[in-house]
């Protein structure tokens, strides 16, 4: 099972930014503070859920066009969208917000990764619907994943120190609650069920007849072997070419190649059984360890810019005593987690080193070439959370 909290994407160029996304949330929480009494009856109504619309996921064998494996791994990502929605609306952020956003991953991965033989103009529209939703979903994760990590990181802290923290913990609960709100109005708007019945219309049309032919007669073992190959390929050489001049872009650029040739492998796992699990729990360790150092990066990033900011709107609620030791308190965790980031970018290291190990590439060639079994009508790569 894959952890909830260290999984993690960072915005395309569709999607908001944290701190854009941060300034957004926090104008919504103000309002929400400065709403009258009928204001608040109002906005505790959520608004109405979408009937999820559940889909199966086609069947597949390995001699199949590998457009029917490509099609199958979009049932499910499909399949997981609609199955998230009563959790998320029931508030359970951590695990259904989490799934969705992965299920979005999965299908930009595959989209991405088979561009160039999938319909070029629904294809696009789809990819592009996919990021949107990824940066709905992402204003909410990326409060998740903060305030889970100033739980962990103040766990052993002394209960002083904590209640210090608590105005800036209120704050992004704050935040948070806005954002999910905004979340659920999106998810109830028309912008998602377009998408929705533009998805399910894509996957009812199936790949068209020049599509089958861009294809150029690949199998679904053989397209598998094929893309799986190309994009560790370009993981390996992002991941060799880091330098300290460019380190935090490439392992940027590093973390959203693994993250992709992960989804395309787990995509493919009906097809190979377990045979894959030894790549797929060795680009788990490198993206977990990117992910952490991310994460600890952005977090003492948060906490500086509220231990800079003297304004009294920086803590709405809070007394002048208050928002001195509340600062006090984020300059020293940030120091902290600056200290941690040090030793994420060990973990990276380590990780990296063990899997970029000699005969990667034809260990994986070996085990995707001898695979004949058959792909299940199980979503099993859907399921993973």
């Amino acid at each position: 099972m894959l952890d909830t909290l260290t999984l993690r994407e960072t915005p395309t160029s569709n999607e908001p930014t944290t701190d854009d996304a941060s300034r957004d949330v926090d104008s919504r929480a103000d309002e929400s503070r400065d709403a009258g009494p009928g204001d608040h009856v109002r906005a505790s109504d959520p608004p109405c859920m979408p009937e999820p619309v559940r889909r199966e996921a086609r069947p597949c064998v390995a001699k199949d066009p590998v457009l029917v494996l490509v099609y199958r791994a979009l049932d499910t990502s499909f399949d997981a969208l609609q199955r998230e929605l009563p959790r998320v609306w029931a508030g359970d952020t951590v695990t259904g917000v989490h799934r969705m956003r992965m299920a979005t991953r999965r299908t930009r991965a595959v989209l991405r990764a088979f561009r160039d033989i999938l319909p070029r103009e629904s294809t696009s529209s789809l990819a592009n619907e996919a990021a949107w939703l990824a940066g709905e979903l992402g204003s909410v994760r990326d409060l998740d994943v903060y305030l889970a990590q100033l739980d962990r990181a103040t766990a052993d802290l002394p209960p002083e120190l904590r209640a210090d923290l608590e105005p800036h913990m209120a704050r992004i609960r704050a935040q948070r609650a806005a954002a999910h709100r905004a979340l659920l109005e999106s998810l109830a708007g028309a912008r998602y069920a377009q998408m929705s019945a533009e998805f399910a219309r894509y996957l009812d049309e199936g790949p068209p007849a020049a599509a089958l032919r861009r294809a150029r007669g690949l199998n679904a073992r053989e397209g598998a072997e094929d893309f799986a190959l190309r994009a560790l390929k370009r993981a390996r050489k992002t991941g060799r070419h880091i330098t300290g001049d460019s380190q935090a872009e490439r392992q940027h650029k590093l973390r959203l190649r693994c993250k992709r040739l992960r989804y395309l492998l787990e995509s493919f796992e009906p097809l190979y059984g377990e045979q894959l699990d030894g790549t797929i729990k060795s680009l788990k360790r490198v993206q977990d360890a990117l992910g952490d150092l991310r994460d600890v990066t952005a977090a003492a990033g948060r906490l500086r810019e509220q231990a800079d900011n003297a304004s009294d709107f920086a803590l709405p609620g809070a007394s002048d005593d208050e928002r001195t030791r509340c600062r006090i308190a984020c300059r020293m965790l940030m120091h902290l987690q600056e200290a941690e980031a040090v030793h994420a970018q060990q973990r990276f290291d380590r990780s990296w080193q063990q899997f970029d190990q000699r005969g990667r590439k034809k260990k994986l060639r070996r085990i995707m070439r001898r695979s004949r079994r058959t792909v299940t009508t199980e979503p099993v790569a859907a399921t993973r959370a």
